[in-house]
């Protein structure tokens, strides 16, 4: 949004108010030189009515001030530029004899800022003093102005119409008041509002009327309060405001969109620099996962390949270890089989031993006359040698239960 301050320029080393915009942005319409800085989108062509001018200069009444063009009262006493021009006096004096005035030509988009003699018949429009936007009754004379809030400001729609007495077009000064009406070159006030180019128009005033003119709570603009209505302007062309069709403008969220359209846009230039960071983050990210994964993948068939691995010799060694075990087993069974075999061998030596032994005892006993006598002691001693050997496994060397000798001996 432009404000006040921001527009003000030197020109000529009087300062000076920018007005207008175009297409190469802003231009300094309020100046002395006459020409139209503006394009087709100033501050004067808003400010006119609707069907009030023409070419890029034609009015489209953009805040409701629906400016006509009464023309002016020079200082020679001539009126000129009726249709064409719109001249407005601020209260604001730029010497004892000059004051700051704005103007609008009907060909012209800007409004021009100048100072001029106090003794030229200009337009006026009034400011209210309060927020009040009602239609308002001059008591002075019954008539009728509607109002209108534009910004801050609440302006009467037309110029202003007051005349308490009428001069002549030659009749003129700087320091005592004089009121004009366009055409008329007379003093009968009756006869001057009856033109049409008073009812249309209003008064022109000398800068000494102009000051004193104003009804109670209303007064003429200053210099500042008329570039304050051209800066509001400038920001309803800029498209910061709106009028809302109920004769006030009023500030909307255009700006607010504007700031968050601005918003957005740094956020979409943060966004946009921080994405590659952002990108370059995921795809790192992207290559540490990947590379993570892969680490993963690579340990998990590592880790496969190990227990594979590790299986195969656990396999291998089960398998060893039962075969070792088989081995041991098949060992130990040939062990205890041989042991078994070679304590039967014993045993059986043993027997063959004994038998032959006992055979031996036997004979010899029998064969001894000494011992016949003992018969049966040598029969109980027979007994209890044959007695726990219930077989024989070689029948070839097995006690006979005949006894061959004849001189066995015989029982009791």
């Amino acid at each position: 949004m432009i404000t006040y301050d921001e527009v003000t320029i030197k020109y000529d080393g009087v300062t000076q108010y920018a007005c207008d915009l175009n297409v190469s942005g802003w231009q300094r319409c309020a100046d002395d030189s006459g020409t139209n800085n503006g394009g087709a989108y100033g501050v004067g062509k808003s400010l006119k009515a609707v069907g009030v001018g023409s070419g890029v200069g034609a009015g489209n009444d953009l805040v409701g001030f629906a400016a006509k063009l009464p023309g002016r009262r020079s200082t020679n006493g001539s009126y000129y530029n009726l249709g064409s021009v719109l001249t407005l006096w601020s209260s604001t004096e730029s010497s004892s004899t000059f004051a700051w005035r704005r103007f609008i030509n009907s060909t012209y988009s800007t409004v021009n800022r100048n100072a001029n003699n106090k003794g030229y018949g200009f337009s006026i429009r009034c400011l209210r003093d309060t927020d009040d936007t009602s239609d308002f009754t001059d008591p002075r004379d019954g008539t009728v102005y509607q109002c209108v809030r534009i910004g801050t400001q609440v302006w009467m729609k037309k110029n202003l119409a007051y005349l308490p007495s009428v001069n002549e077009a030659a009749d003129g000064s700087t320091e005592v008041a004089k009121y004009y009406v366009y055409g008329y070159d007379g003093t009968d006030v009756a006869t001057a509002k009856a033109l049409d180019t008073y009812i249309d128009g209003g008064v022109l005033y000398n800068h000494p009327a102009a000051i004193i003119s104003a009804p109670t709570g209303f007064h003429v603009p200053s210099d500042e309060e008329l570039n304050v209505l051209e800066v509001f302007t400038l920001n309803v062309i800029d498209g910061d405001y709106t009028y809302d069709g109920n004769n006030i403008i009023s500030k909307t969220l255009t700006e607010k969109a504007k700031f968050s359209e601005a918003l957005t846009k740094k956020s979409e230039k943060t966004f946009t620099e921080n994405l590659p960071i952002t990108e370059n983050i995921v795809k790192s990210s992207s290559k540490t996962f990947t590379d993570g994964l892969n680490a993963s993948e690579s340990l998990t068939k590592q880790s496969e390949k190990t227990l594979t691995e590790n299986l195969n010799v656990s396999e291998s060694l089960i398998k060893k270890f039962a075969r070792v075990i088989s081995e041991t087993i098949n060992f130990s069974e040939l062990f205890i089989k041989t042991r078994c075999l070679e304590l039967v061998e014993t045993i059986s030596l043993a027997e063959n031993f004994v038998k032959s032994f006992a055979k031996t005892i036997i004979d010899n006993i029998t064969s001894s006359e000494t011992l016949k006598k003992y018969l049966n002691g040598i029969e109980q001693i027979w007994s209890n040698i044959t007695k726990p050997i219930t077989s024989w496994t070689n029948n070839n060397t097995k006690p006979s239960d005949t006894w061959t000798n004849k001189d066995k001996p015989n029982k009791l």
